[in-house]
C-alpha cells in the first residue's frame, strides 16, 4: 500500500471487510472467470499479492480446485483472516512494492492474485508490480488483476462514514493493458464492474485476466 493511513484502516476494518466481500457476488463471478482459464485435476500454485482475508483463493478451492497458496498483504490482521481462511496456506506481511525481493530459489507460480492492491499504488509502482509479476509467473501462467478504474490515473481520498480514510489510486484500462504487453502477457479477458462502495460514490472497476508468454 501507498502510506500507513490505509494500512491502519485496513487493519482497524479487517473482520468487516472479510465478512462483506468472502462471498460478494459480483467479485466471486470474477473468480469464476479465473476459474475457467485454470487447470482441475492437478496441484495449481498461487501467489496471492495484497491478499487481505484471501478471498479469491478461498473461493477457489471451496469451488473444488487444488492449491498451494503463499500470500502476503501489509496489514496483519488481513493477514491472520487470510491464515484462517485457508489453512493450507501460507501467508506473511510483505509490501507488494517488494515482490521482486522475494527468494529467487521460490518456484515460479501457475497463477498471480492482485486483488485490487494496485488501487494504493500509484502508476510507476503499479508498473513494476506487474513486471515482477511476470517473473514470479510460469510460462502460460495467469495473471489476475483488478483495480479501481479511471479515465486518467489520479489519487483521490475516500473517507467512509466511520471517518476513516484511505488513499486510492484509479488507473485507466489503456494504462493497465500496455504494462501487461510490456511485461510479456496476453491480455485474455477484461470485465468493467460499476459498484456502490460504502453507499459513498459509484466506483468503476475493472479485471483483467492475462497469460504469460511461452
Amino acid at each position: 500500500m501507498s502510506n500507513q493511513l490505509s494500512v491502519q484502516t485496513f487493519n482497524k476494518f479487517a473482520n468487516e471487510y472479510d465478512q462483506k466481500y468472502r462471498n460478494f457476488r459480483p467479485y466471486t463471478e470474477t473468480y469464476d472467470k479465473l476459474g475457467s482459464l485454470l487447470s482441475r485435476g492437478r496441484l495449481l500454485s498461487v501467489l496471492e499479492v495484497g491478499c487481505g482475508p484471501a478471498p479469491a483463493s478461498s473461493y477457489l478451492i471451496k469451488q473444488g480446485f487444488s492449491l498451494d497458496v503463499f500470500g502476503f498483504d501489509l496489514a496483519q490482521n488481513m493477514v491472520d483472516l487470510a491464515r484462517k481462511n485457508v489453512p493450507d496456506g501460507v501467508f506473511e506481511v510483505l509490501d507488494c512494492r517488494n515482490l521482486d525481493s522475494l527468494p529467487h530459489s521460490l518456484p515460479r507460480k501457475d497463477v498471480v492474485i492482485c486483488g485490487f492492491c494496485v488501487s494504493y499504488l500509484n502508476p510507476s509502482e503499479c508498473s513494476k508490480l506487474v513486471k515482477d509479476a511476470s517473473g514470479a509467473l510460469k510460462p502460460e501462467g495467469i495473471a489476475y488483476l483488478s483495480a479501481i478504474e479511471g479515465d486518467q490515473c489520479y489519487l483521490e481520498q475516500k473517507t467512509a462514514l466511520s471517518g476513516d480514510t484511505v488513499l486510492i489510486h484509479h488507473h485507466t484500462v489503456d494504462f493497465l493493458r500496455d504494462n501487461f504487453s510490456k511485461s510479456s502477457f496476453n491480455i485474455v479477458h477484461i470485465t468493467h464492474k460499476n459498484l456502490t462502495a460504502d453507499g459513498i460514490t459509484d466506483d468503476s472497476e475493472v479485471f483483467l485476466y492475462a497469460r504469460m508468454k511461452r
